[in-house]
């Protein structure tokens, strides 16, 4: 993901572990917005949220709340989401707030598969949007954020990696943070002890800006090089142009209903090759194993008048000699050694039939 730059926003995120808060302080130090915490579970609520919130706002701080998530299941996750709407009303409701809703998940107590997190997840964020008209935030961890599948990437990401050089780790559905908690051993003026810093990517306005009170809470979209492709799709990319059905050329443009039909028409054009070319394969097969048979009926004419044979094994004698012949048969033909032996086993077993005719009634044949 994207480095922090000098343009960054600061910000602060605080729950009762950091005890009272002079927050014209915190402001005076540089700090522009702070994250409160709320909640927890479907009764828990944070002694100082309300002392808090009102005291950011008083000084001018912009202010955010968040949620630590406890649930285990989609039932649990919407009740959680409900008591956090509550308790955002002890200071005007979501709607009232600088910057959206938090959904703190950054653990796994009971043990979830990385689908039902997300689940969780989902249905979390989803009630929440619906009960305070605000699109939340995702706060967690950047190893924990891998849990998380393609359903949440349009939701912003706070995601935290505790370091001043190592920029977090790109994830499936994030390749950019919206917020980083850098540091969990912060020194902010106002604040007694350690706390989280984070930074915003873009500048005081722009996070004004990107989070409003109207819930119109839009992911920016990212510029990028539109004649470069990604490099996790260079290898698909490199093989479908080798294949004819882009012309190699802006990798990472839009796709418009004209280029769909194109690569559509040059699929159909390769299925449609790729069934002749099964057709010719199979007809080549069918006289190879033709050609096998009259070689098998004559192979065991030979053997005929050499070795009785009982009735009952005329079937395996034809699809063993069917097989070494097929085995055998590579200078004389283009086919692999699979469809060989399979010739060679189809030619065997056609042959048992005559193989019958041949030996009924004749010296050399047991009936056993």
């Amino acid at each position: 993901m994207q480095r922090r730059n000098s343009r960054n926003a600061q910000g602060i995120d605080v729950s009762r572990y950091q005890g009272k808060v002079d927050w014209k302080a915190v402001k005076a130090d540089g700090v522009s917005f702070a994250f409160i915490k709320a909640s927890q579970g479907q009764h828990y609520v944070d002694p100082t949220f309300t002392t808090n919130a009102k005291g950011a706002r008083a000084a001018g701080v912009l202010l955010g709340a968040y949620h630590f998530l406890d649930a285990i299941s989609v039932e649990a996750a919407k009740a959680e989401a409900r008591h956090f709407a509550e308790v955002l009303e002890q200071v005007g409701g979501g709607k009232t707030l600088d910057l959206p809703p938090v959904m703190d998940y950054e653990n796994n107590p009971g043990n979830l598969s990385k689908t039902l997190i997300s689940a969780v997840a989902l249905a979390f964020l989803l009630e929440l949007e619906r009960l305070t008209g605000r699109k939340p935030i995702i706060y967690t961890g950047n190893a924990f954020a891998a849990n998380f599948n393609a359903s949440l990437g349009g939701y912003p990401l706070w995601i935290a990696r505790y370091s001043d050089t190592r920029v977090p780790s790109d994830t499936v559905t994030w390749k950019r943070w919206d917020i980083w908690q850098y540091s969990d051993s912060g020194k902010v003026k106002g604040v007694a002890g350690n706390v989280d810093l984070n930074g915003f990517d873009g500048t005081v306005d722009e996070i004004r800006t990107r989070f409003n009170k109207k819930g119109e809470n839009k992911v920016p979209e990212q510029q990028r090089d539109i004649n470069k492709v990604s490099p996790w799709a260079a290898d698909v990319w490199e093989e479908m142009t080798k294949n004819g059905y882009f012309d190699g050329t802006r990798p990472g443009a839009p796709i418009t209903r004209e280029e769909a039909a194109a690569a559509l028409s040059r699929l159909r054009k390769n299925i449609l090759k790729g069934d002749k070319v099964i057709m010719e394969i199979m007809n080549q097969v069918l006289v190879f194993a033709s050609t096998l048979v009259v070689i098998v009926i004559a192979v065991v004419q030979l053997i005929k008048k050499t070795v009785s044979i009982p009735v009952n094994y005329v079937p395996v004698v034809g699809v063993v000699i069917g097989l070494l012949i097929g085995w055998a048969a590579l200078p004389f033909t283009d086919l692999d050694l699979s469809l060989r032996l399979w010739a060679g086993g189809l030619a065997g077993l056609s042959a048992t039939g005559l193989f019958e005719m041949a030996f009924k009634d004749r010296p050399g044949v047991t009936k056993k």
